[in-house]
């Protein structure tokens, strides 16, 4: 998401106090319908000029077609990543491998603890050292306590419900 209002749109779309997350920082946020029900759950991170979201694949076309509603004059521009484009789950041990410019791209996994630290690498055209597997990776978030709402669960859960203010997404 781009354009000179994409902060201030996505603040008043999502339940997270994007305004005061710093750049080159995430958090996990929900997008809900007018009677405050989770369509779904999502990580949001400033980047310099832009912002990426990341939510489940099942819910992205939905999710980005009526995002679109909203955007009425603003300067907002909503860029679905190309069919090729891979997002990488990497642990803290397989980003020594990366190039400088991937390492720089790194988006640090707001779920972290002593045991374990995990990044995202977006837009990464192939893989270029060990991703963690979807299962080991949803494994992981499911024991970090991180609450995933797709096509499957969507609009059964207040945000309130989900601890999304531990994932400092509710605001």
């Amino acid at each position: 998401v781009s354009g000179a209002d994409a902060t201030a749109f996505l603040h008043g779309q999502f339940c997270a106090d994007l305004l005061s997350l710093p750049a080159d920082a995430g958090c996990l946020t929900a997008w809900c319908t007018a009677k405050g029900r989770v369509i779904t759950t999502l990580f949001v991170f400033r980047r310099a000029e832009d912002w990426l979201l990341i939510l489940p694949a099942n819910l992205a076309a939905r999710i980005t077609q009526r995002l679109r509603v909203f955007v009425l004059r603003a300067d907002v521009k909503l860029h679905p990543p190309a069919a090729d484009t891979v997002l990488l789950g990497l642990d803290a041990g397989a980003t020594g491998a990366l190039d400088p410019e991937q390492q720089r791209r790194l988006l640090r996994h707001p779920a972290e603890d002593a045991q374990r630290t995990r990044f995202f690498l977006p837009d990464a055209a192939a893989p270029h050292s060990s991703p963690i597997g979807m299962r080991d990776w949803a494994r992981f978030d499911v024991e970090a306590g991180l609450p995933w709402v797709d096509a499957g669960t969507s609009e059964n859960f207040l945000p309130q419900e989900l601890n999304l203010d531990r994932w400092v997404g509710l605001s």
